[in-house]
């Protein structure tokens, strides 16, 4: 049992020496939210801000990881341009859920209504929008990687 936890011990500090390396900062959670270096994320709902200084930079984010990775990009001021276009591209994120979620509910509702020709217009915007959800989630993804 020692070996073990003295293997997993090894593990997370090879793991702290490679995220300090590249130049990541471990999420730590307090009780006014969760911060990486000077930032502080404070979640309201599904939506988390990012705050410096008492100062709220990022508003309305909604990946997790996208607001991990500003408030990253922002506490070892590496590339304030990557933070804004992480940002962006969360905000077009959200959007499209959002607007997939409303069209998915119309289509629920058209259908209970027995009106199947505006369920299935309602459709066709769904998909379209859940597709162009996914792309944004995927340019998230992207962005954060090349950080």
């Amino acid at each position: 049992m020692a070996s073990l936890s003295k293997r997993l011990s090894n593990v997370i500090q090879a793991t702290h020496q490679k995220l300090i390396k590249n130049n990541r900062i471990l999420p730590v959670e307090v009780p006014e939210g969760i911060l990486v270096g000077n930032v502080l994320i404070v979640c309201e709902n599904s939506a988390k801000h990012l705050i410096k200084d008492g100062q709220v930079i990022y508003k309305d984010i909604h990946l997790n990881k996208a607001a991990i990775a500003i408030a990253n990009l922002l506490a070892t001021n590496t590339n304030k341009f990557k933070a804004t276009e992480i940002y962006e591209a969360d905000r077009e994120h959200s959007r499209w859920f959002t607007d997939s979620q409303f069209l998915k509910t119309r289509y629920h509702q058209a259908e209970d209504a027995l009106d199947f020709q505006l369920a299935e217009i309602f459709w066709a915007r769904y998909i379209e929008s859940r597709d162009k959800t996914i792309a944004a989630k995927k340019k998230v993804n992207n962005l954060i990687q090349n950080t």
